[in-house]
């Protein structure tokens, strides 16, 4: 914003740059948290489990609701066998 603040468009390229930035910044955040518990990586991760469920969730139903409530009951239901 600062190096385009004096320019009336933001060229072109930019804009196809800056579009990956959110979805980047999303997965900075989330993505050691659903991978790393105890200091490893384990598949049986019941913080994984719920995520990767969630995602399929939210790619077929594009709810945000049920996602986010199908996520924690599988989180809530796999934290006790793992």
């Amino acid at each position: 914003f600062l190096l385009f603040g004096r320019v009336d468009e933001i060229p072109t390229w930019a804009e196809r740059v800056l579009r990956y930035v959110a979805p980047a910044v999303l997965a900075a955040l989330v993505l050691p948290e659903l991978l790393y518990i105890g200091g490893g990586i384990s598949v049986l991760n019941p913080r994984l489990i719920a995520g990767v469920v969630a995602g399929v969730v939210a790619w077929r139903t594009e709810n945000l609701a049920v996602t986010v409530a199908v996520g924690m009951i599988v989180f809530w239901g796999t934290r006790g066998f793992f």
